[in-house]
This record gives C-alpha cells, structure tokens and sequence, in this order.
C-alpha cells in the first residue's frame, strides 16, 4: 500500500486527491466513533445543562458530533514522502538534514488564544490543512508534533524551536530507557511552569542525523536563555528610563535650589560683614566725638572766641558740632537697625538654606540608589551580550579573565 501511495504523491493533482481522501476519512471514522460512543453512553441531565443553547439541537438528533470536538495533528512518513495534516491549534516543528526548521502546515488564523477549530467544526473537511514534504529533495531528521501547551510556555515562536531542539539533544545523549523517565518527569513541571495546560508530543526522528547539530542545538537554546534574560533586563531599563528622568529632574532642581541659596547666603554674609566694619567705623567716630566733648576741647575753643568778641561764630561753631554728633548717632543707629535686619534675613536664609540642603541629600541618595541599580542591570545586558558574542564566536575573554 505505501509503494502505491508513494508512487501516486509524486504527482500533484493526484497528492491533492490522495490528502483529500486521507483527511475526509479521518474526519468520516472520527465522527462515526463518536456517535458510537454517544449512543452506548448517552448523556445525563448534568451534561446537558452543559450544553447551553444548543440543547435542543441536540434533543433532535442535529449535529450531535458538536458535543465532542477536538483539535488534530498528524504526521505520516510514506517511503520518501512526509504527510502532514492539522485541524485546530498546535505546532508542527519539522527539523531539516542542514539544521535549520521550519512549521510547514499553514496555520489557521481563526486559532487565537482559547479560540480554535475542530474536528467537528462543520467545514472541517474544507478547512483542514495539510503539507506534503519530499524528502528526497528536503531530507527531514526531525518531525514533532505538539500541543498549544507547548507554545504557550514561551513568549516567541523561537522557544517553540528551542523546546524541540533540546528535546532532540536529550534523545540523542540518552539511551531510551534513561529517555522516557527524563520525559516523565520533565513534562509535568514544564506544564507547570509554562502554559500550565497539558502539554502532549510527539515525534518522527533520525536520531544519527540529530547528532551532527546537538552543539548547535545547545548553543541555539543557551542563546535563546540569553536573548530572553537580555530582552527581561532590557525591559526593565526601558521601564525604568521614565522614573530615572524625574528622580534626575528632582536631583538637578534640589542642587540648583540649594547652591542658588548657599550663593545668597554668602553674599548676605558679605554684606553683613562689610556693613559691621562701616558700623564699628560709626562707633568710634562717635567716641572720639563724646571724648571731644568731655575734654572740653570744643568749648575752650569756643570760649576763647567768646573772649575776643566771636560769640556769634560760638553759637554756630556749638551748634555746628551739636548737629554733626547728632547726625554721627542717627547714621549710627540707622546703621545698627540694617545689621539687625541684615542678621535675621542671614539667619531665615541659613534655615531654608540647611533645609534644602536635606531636601537635595534625600533627591542625592534616592537618584544614586535608582542609579545604583539601573546600573547593574545595565552591567547584566553588557554581560548577556558579551556571552551572545561568544556563542556566536565572538572573541571575548570570559569574566574571570576580564
């Protein structure tokens, strides 16, 4: 039967029709199977109340496969030709002689998220899709077919790739036996920590042909590991780029509020000092002024005036002196007061100043911690990528060697 088969799939109308009559039986035996099954196992009351709307339907015999439904995919291998049929969602992974993959089946884009076609979908004999692959012109060393549960557990496509490409390394290393209970019990936590759906596989594999590419299978799943470490890190840099720029712009206002009242500070002090040199000035031209006075220098001279006659230049050389003394304290007292004022605007201004400076240490600490850490994740990218650079044959020393 398979020489006949392989000798009518090479030609194409004929592999058309062979797939064709491939599938609608699949499809004829299938539903036949499941009537069979309802007919011996009718369904309870409970299970109807499960049905919803179509319980009616149903009641009267129509669509009845509908109950059931299920997703399909399939590989068969007739001497030089590999068939591949799907309904539903799923990924078929087919490895080539030179390494690379590909997912031939054309995909369905009606399969998104928890929405996918079946079996029992009416036009699934129209919609079914199917690949056939010549061998003898793409030698094939690896054909899996997995669930949704598999392609779930990764953010990309390519970690659908590397799960069978370290699936492969496992079966070619390991003797069978060593094989099935490395599957058994590596599936149940793979599903749990990925999709957390069923995950089922299965395969078509030269083993031989597999182990001319383990090295670069695992060199492709560490890669992978990194692109996703490097992509999580990046991630988090890109997230973080927006509260780096405020803590930055909160930084850079405390600073300039701080040194712009810091320069005030100074330059009040300044003035302070300089208007404490002209009043300790007052102070002693006042001194000299009352010493003057309590020497009687002044009125001696006055006094001689009077002698000779001069009392009207006395008069006016008293009142002369009387008015500048009086001017010397108002100026004195005048300069007192600025002091005074200059002293309680210098020390408002040392408080704001003292409190700004706490203000700029907190936006200090808090930046340089935020920087801190924005930068060891920088420090893991450039790492990640120097180890890319190395898988990919870049020259790069390891760490320790740095």
């Amino acid at each position: 039967m398979q020489s006949t088969m392989a000798k009518t799939l090479a030609f194409p109308k004929e592999r058309r029709q062979e797939v064709k009559q491939l599938t609608d039986f699949i499809i004829s035996q299938w539903t036949s199977g499941v009537l069979k099954h309802l007919e011996e196992n009718p369904p309870t009351e409970a299970d109807w109340e499960k049905v919803g709307d179509k319980k009616a339907e149903y009641l009267e015999g129509k669509h009845l496969e509908h109950i059931y439904g299920t997703t399909l995919i399939a590989a068969l291998m007739v001497s030089n030709w590999l068939i591949l049929i799907q309904q539903g969602d799923g990924r078929c992974d087919v490895f080539y002689e030179d390494g690379t993959v590909d997912q031939p089946i054309p995909w369905d884009d009606r399969c998104f998220e928890n929405v996918t076609t079946s079996l029992c979908d009416e036009d699934a004999a129209q919609s079914i899709r199917s690949c056939v692959i010549d061998t003898s012109l793409q030698p094939v060393i690896a054909c899996y077919l997995g669930s949704d549960g598999v392609e779930d557990s990764y953010r990309t496509m390519e970690g659908t790739h590397v799960f069978y490409r370290e699936l492969s390394c496992e079966l070619v290393e390991r003797p069978v036996s060593e094989f099935l209970d490395y599957l058994e019990g590596y599936f149940p936590d793979f599903s749990r920590n990925g999709s957390g759906d069923d995950v089922s596989v299965a395969g078509i594999v030269d083993v031989e042909g597999l182990s001319d590419h383990v090295q670069e299978f695992r060199d492709s799943a560490s890669a992978y590991e990194l692109n996703e470490e490097f992509e999580y890190h990046n991630a988090r840099l890109i997230s973080m780029s927006r509260k780096y720029g405020i803590l930055k712009r909160r930084l850079d206002t405390a600073q300039t509020a701080y040194e712009t009242c810091e320069r005030t500070c100074v330059d009040t002090q300044k003035a302070l000092l300089s208007l404490e040199k002209r009043l300790q000035e007052k102070v002693a031209e006042d001194e000299t002024t009352d010493s003057d006075d309590a020497d009687g220098g002044s009125s001696d001279n006055a006094w001689k005036l009077a002698r000779q006659g001069f009392f009207r230049p006395v008069r006016e050389l008293l009142g002369s002196q009387s008015e500048q003394a009086g001017e010397i304290r108002r100026r004195l007292e005048t300069l007192r007061s600025q002091a005074e004022q200059l002293r309680s605007q210098l020390e408002q201004e040392q408080q704001q100043c003292d409190s700004l400076r706490e203000k700029y240490k907190e936006a200090e600490q808090e930046f340089t911690e935020y920087d801190a850490l924005r930068q060891r994740i920088q420090d893991k990218c450039d790492r990640i990528r120097s180890q890319l650079d190395r898988i990919s044959g870049g020259d790069i020393p390891d760490e320790d060697q740095r």
